[in-house]
C-alpha cells in the first residue's frame, strides 16, 4: 500500500500532551468524549518514561468541526496530529484507541503504518451493535438519539441501565454527552456503521505490534468481537482485566497503566 500524502487540513485538532517521557503514545478517546473524560484517571498515574498526548477528535472538547463530515476527512484531521508528534520527536508513536476511538486508531494506523509502531485498543467493538443500530433507522433514530442522549432525563436513563447490567461502576460517562451536540455525536455514529461495511478484514495488513484490552463484565458485543481480532491478526495479544466493564480506563486506571506503560525498549 502507497502511502497518503500528508495531510493539508486547516483544522487543528485540540492535542494536549501529558508527562515528558521519551516514549511517546496518542490516545484517541471513545464515542462522544474528550480526551480528558476517556483518559483523565490515566493521566494522573502517568510513569516517568512517557508521554502521553490526549487528542480531542473533530467536533469535541476544544477540537474544531471537521471541514466534511466524512470519514477520511476526520482521518486526515487525525493523521496531521500524528504527523506532527512523530515529527518532532523523530520516531513511530504508540496508538491508544478507546471504545470507538479504535476504530480511528485502526484506521490511521493502515493509512500511517510507519507512524504507528504498536496499536493499542481498549474495548473495541467490531461491529456496531444492535442497541445502537436503532438510532440509525432514517426518520426515525436521530431523533430517539436525541431524547435520550440529548436530554438530562434520556442521559439519566441510560445510566441507570449500564449500571443494572454491570458494564459501568460508579464513573458516569454518559454525562459528557450533555457538553456535545447530539448532531456531532449522531454523526459519528452513522460513521462508523458506515465504515463498518468494509468489514474487519480491512485491517488484516496492519503489521505493527497490536494488543486488545477488555473487561469481564464489558458488553456482550465486545466480547462477541474478541474472535475477530484474532482471526485477521494471529500476533494480537488479547489481555483480559477482571471485575470491571466497558470503563477500563476510568475504573480500573492504574491496572491498565501498568500494562500499556511497561518500559520498553526504543
Amino acid at each position: 500500500m502507497s502511502e497518503p500524502k500528508k495531510s493539508t487540513s486547516p483544522v487543528h485538532l485540540n492535542v494536549k500532551p501529558y508527562g515528558q517521557g521519551d516514549q511517546h503514545f496518542l490516545g484517541i478517546p471513545g464515542f462522544g468524549a474528550t480526551h480528558g473524560k476517556s483518559f483523565g484517571n490515566m493521566l494522573e498515574r502517568l510513569p516517568e518514561h512517557v508521554t502521553f498526548h490526549g487528542m480531542d477528535p473533530p467536533g469535541l472538547g476544544e477540537s474544531p468541526l471537521p471541514t466534511k463530515w466524512t470519514w477520511q476527512q476526520i482521518t486526515n484531521h487525525m493523521i496531521e496530529s500524528v504527523d506532527h508528534i512523530v515529527d518532532s520527536t523523530g520516531e513511530p508513536i504508540t496508538l491508544v484507541g478507546a471504545c470507538s476511538g479504535s476504530f480511528h486508531a485502526m484506521e490511521v494506523a493502515k493509512q500511517r503504518p510507519d507512524a504507528i509502531k504498536e496499536l493499542i485498543l481498549l474495548e473495541p467493538f467490531g461491529y456496531t451493535p444492535w442497541f445502537l443500530r436503532v438510532f440509525l433507522v432514517p426518520k426515525l433514530g436521530y431523533g430517539v438519539f436525541h431524547s435520550l442522549f440529548g436530554t438530562p432525563q434520556g442521559r439519566g436513563a441510560i445510566s441507570k441501565g449500564l449500571a443494572m447490567a454491570g458494564v459501568m461502576s460508579e464513573y458516569n460517562p454518559i454525562a459528557s454527552f450533555a457538553n456535545v451536540p447530539s448532531k456531532t455525536v449522531h454523526n459519528y455514529l452513522s460513521l462508523y456503521y458506515e465504515i463498518e461495511q468494509r468489514g474487519p478484514d480491512y485491517f488484516d495488513d496492519l503489521s505493527m505490534t497490536k494488543r486488545v484490552l477488555h473487561g469481564t463484565k464489558t458488553f456482550g458485543a465486545v466480547k462477541d468481537s474478541l474472535p475477530t481480532w484474532q482471526r485477521i491478526w494471529d500476533d494480537v495479544s488479547i489481555i483480559t482485566i477482571a471485575d470491571v466493564g466497558h470503563q477500563l480506563t476510568q475504573d480500573k486506571p492504574q491496572e491498565v497503566n501498568d500494562i500499556i506503560f511497561s518500559p520498553k525498549d526504543k
